[in-house]
């Protein structure tokens, strides 16, 4: 088959699962004809197992139209054909049988005995039932796990977005996952960590980086993390615009770290490649999944650097995420405070167009405008350059983050553009919130670290090798 023809099948899965596969809320059903179209591909060499995986155990567990429902015995007939492991999993065992006997060899079919631990867990999820924090442990382990193949990893992420993670799994989760990920300690007294979903942003520019630039030039350490990019969105991400700017996104812990103690530098980027590779290594599980499993969640909550007092900054798109991101912080005891906000694209950076609402490591809730940080004149000029500054509309993935480079140092460079903006407001924002510094002294303490070229030479110095 030619290569176009491969990318049209898996192409023709994806939008399948697109549909069907993110959930009981927003999913939709498929038609006679997706269905056809959904067996047609299962024997196409073409298509990625762990797509087909994902998308199998959505059909099965998310409710069912009629012609779905009847649809059912033929994909069994075709698993049992072209992948009876699956097929066992699905329609064997979830029906009142269990794997749980350690048994490697069921019904012909060979299996590890790490494998068939974790299908026992797979089979859990299946019936909607919750997993206990050694499961929820073990589970994850495996997920990182070589030797398991991708499409068990993807069906265990994928069950349990559909029948939705407890509080309890994703704490367990969050704690395994601290077990394998590095972390320095700093001999600083206070680091804000700023973390976005390590899929970018595809709307807005991302000025992450130049906030942290600023907060390092007022003398308070400010790290950010991410990817060069992962499904869904492999949009304007950090690592990104560091390369653009000719600066080195894959630093070393120790040379980050150094950055970050510095006073002529203050800010820094780590790369989940430098600090959990193995959670790195599952970028074409997630490309083949589509959708965001719980690893986007927990993979920015990872703190990979750590002061005396060390405040998480982070964003929710969809209210109920807002409890839950509080619930996992509250269990993290080296954090000293949180803030997650609604942002743009579900990030911690801020929309000049409207309020924000916002939870505290306290519990407290409440939402933040542009007019509680930005002054009078620069608030007007949200108003004269809205249409001028949306010159970003449009724009592909590498010209949206030119764009952020372009406007985030010409903010540090003292222009009162768009980026100054977002960024004081940013800024300002989360020094009040976290009391980290008094209201009334924010906006000049920024003001006087661009106006005198501190902010732009504490980006110059950062981030190199």
């Amino acid at each position: 088959m030619n290569t176009n023809n491969e990318k049209k099948s898996q192409n023709q899965l994806l939008s399948l699962l697109r549909k069907k596969g993110i959930g009981k809320t927003m999913g939709k059903h498929l038609s006679e004809d997706e269905c056809n179209l959904f067996l047609s591909l299962i024997d196409d060499e073409s298509v990625s197992l762990t797509t087909i995986a994902t998308l199998c155990i959505a059909f099965v567990m998310l409710p069912s139209t009629d012609i779905e429902h009847l649809y059912k015995e033929k994909l069994k007939q075709k698993l049992d054909e072209f992948f009876p492991a699956l097929s066992l999993l699905l329609f064997v065992f979830s029906n009142n049988q269990s794997i749980k006997n350690g048994n490697c060899n069921i019904d012909g079919v060979e299996f590890s005995e790490k494998m068939v631990g974790f299908l026992a867990l797979i089979q859990q999820l299946i019936k909607y039932e919750n997993l206990s924090d050694d499961e929820m442990s073990l589970g994850m382990t495996l997920v990182l796990n070589t030797d398991i193949e991708s499409w068990a990893k993807a069906m265990f992420l994928e069950g349990l977005r559909l029948k939705r993670e407890t509080k309890e799994e994703n704490i367990a989760g969050l704690h395994t996952f601290f077990s394998f990920s590095k972390y320095e300690k700093l001999s600083v007294p206070v680091v804000i960590d700023i973390a976005n979903a390590y899929d970018g942003f595809t709307r807005t520019p991302n000025y992450s980086l130049f906030s942290a630039t600023i907060l390092g030039a007022m003398g308070i350490s400010c790290i950010v993390h991410g990817s060069f990019d992962v499904s869904p969105k492999y949009g304007v991400t950090a690592h990104k615009i560091l390369i653009d700017a000719k600066k080195n996104p894959l630093l070393t812990m120790k040379k980050v770290k150094s950055f970050l103690e510095d006073p002529s530098v203050g800010w820094g980027y780590i790369d989940l490649d430098t600090f959990f590779p193995e959670l790195a290594a599952l970028f074409e599980l997630r490309k083949n999944m589509l959708k965001r499993p719980l690893l986007a969640t927990l993979e920015k909550c990872l703190l990979p650097f750590r002061a005396k007092q060390t405040v998480f900054v982070t964003g929710y798109t969809h209210p109920p995420y807002k409890e839950m991101m509080a619930n996992i912080l509250d269990s993290v005891d080296c954090l000293s405070g949180y803030t997650v906000f609604r942002g743009v694209e579900g990030a911690a950076q801020l929309a000049l167009d409207r309020k924000a609402p916002y939870i505290l490591d306290n519990r407290k809730e409440g939402f933040v405008r542009p007019e509680d940080y930005l002054k009078e004149e620069h608030i007007s000029l949200i108003g004269n350059n809205s249409k001028k500054e949306m010159s970003h509309e449009g724009l592909s993935i590498s010209e949206m983050c030119c764009y952020s480079l372009t406007q985030g140092l010409a903010a540090l460079s003292g222009e009162k553009n768009e980026a100054r903006l977002i960024i004081e407001y940013q800024v300002s924002s989360i020094l009040d919130l976290n009391g980290l510094m008094e209201r009334s002294r924010i906006s000049k303490c920024i003001e006087d670290v661009i106006s005198s070229g501190k902010a732009l030479g504490h980006w110059n110095r950062g981030q190199h090798q």
